[in-house]
Parts: structure tokens; sequence; C-alpha cells
């Protein structure tokens, strides 16, 4: 099969590769914590959004209890344009600039910006073993 070809039709089996190396790399960092985690995935993803990178763009508060920063109000539109020649309006996606987020560098930084030191504690309930 031509590379080009192969890249088209493989497209969505890499891209499950590359989702579990990412949810693989976040769960060894959580496992080195000592914090259990369970990984929650849906087998849709309607926004097309893809990971696993060595580094990752940040758009929020340093601290993830905190409101979110304002989107804006630049509405997306289709990269296609309709018969008409009309590119739609996206109305429930907004545009932001990359110079809006924060650059994340691996995957221990990232797993400290989603739950930074005493998240667990005051979130996840004391679990109990028996023996």
């Amino acid at each position: 099969m031509p590379a080009a070809l192969k890249n088209f039709a493989w497209s969505s089996l890499r891209e499950e590769y590359l989702d579990y190396i990412f949810l693989g790399e976040l769960c060894r960092e959580f496992w080195r914590r000592d914090m259990p985690v369970d990984v929650l995935r849906s087998h849709t993803d309607r926004s097309g959004f893809g990971l696993a990178r060595d580094h990752f763009l940040w758009f929020g508060a340093p601290d993830p209890a905190a409101p979110m920063p304002t989107l804006g109000t630049r509405i997306a539109r289709h990269a296609k344009a309709n018969a008409q020649g009309i590119k739609a309006s996206r109305p429930n996606i907004r545009v932001l600039n990359k110079g809006q987020f924060e650059k994340i560098d691996g995957f221990d930084a990232l797993a400290s910006r989603l739950f930074p030191a005493g998240f667990a504690e005051t979130v996840l309930p004391v679990m109990e073993t028996t023996g």
C-alpha cells in the first residue's frame, strides 16, 4: 500500500495509538506519585482532538479550581464552504490565538497542572485496603 494511502487509511488507528501513549504516560506519572486514577474516555470524538506530544498547550488558570478565562467572542467558521461559497459559522466554537496558551513541558508538569499537590487529598475519598 502506498505511504500516502496508508496514512489516510490508518489515521484512526494511529490516533488511537497516540491516545494510548498519552494515557499510559499520564497514568505512569500518577503511579509514580502514588495517586490512584480512573480513566474515563469517550469512544467518539466529535471535535477531532488528538493527543500525545512532548509538550502541551494549556488554556486556563494555574489552579484547576479557578474559573476558566474568557473564550472571547470570535466565532469559528467551517473550513469548507457550502455550494454558495459561504463558510458557515460554528456558534459553539470560539477561535483562540496560540499566544493565549501556556506551554507545558512533559507529562510530569501536565499532571501537576491538572492535579496540583494536595488536590487528591481534598477531592478524592480516602481508600482503605484490607488484607
